[in-house]
């Protein structure tokens, strides 16, 4: 048989074949990628969006937590300012204001008053 048969053989045999489909797996993982990207934004987007508002949240809480450290300073001013109405009005009745218990008691609690007041202040800078 010549070359000329042989190829010419092969050419009807080829031309009468199906053409098949060769496809790569890997083609079915480049697929995937621009699907991905997608959700994989979708998802960076929100939570980049519920960070700016937990960190809207924060700063609106302290706020309240430092509004809050100036109410316990008022108030403490104002026990501080009544001991000292207490310890003059007590002086000039001639006795000492450490005996009488609600004196005391207020000293204890002015002491705790500072010491909230100045925790919550503290607490409240190291929030953001």
């Amino acid at each position: 048989m010549s070359k000329e048969k042989a190829l010419k053989i092969i050419n009807e045999y080829l031309a009468k074949q199906e053409p098949k489909k060769v496809e790569l797996s890997i083609t079915d993982d480049l697929r995937k990628y621009p699907r991905g990207f997608s959700k994989y934004e979708s998802e960076g987007s929100g939570l980049v969006k519920k960070a700016s508002r937990v960190k809207q949240e924060l700063k609106e809480i302290q706020k309240a937590i430092f509004k809050w450290a100036k109410v316990g300073e008022s108030i403490g001013d104002d026990i501080k300012n009544d001991l000292k109405r207490f310890e003059k009005a007590a002086k000039d009745l001639g006795f000492n204001a450490d005996i009488q218990i609600d004196y005391s008691n207020a000293v204890d609690v002015y002491d705790k008053y500072e010491r909230l007041s100045q925790k919550l202040e503290k607490e409240a800078k190291d929030i953001l």
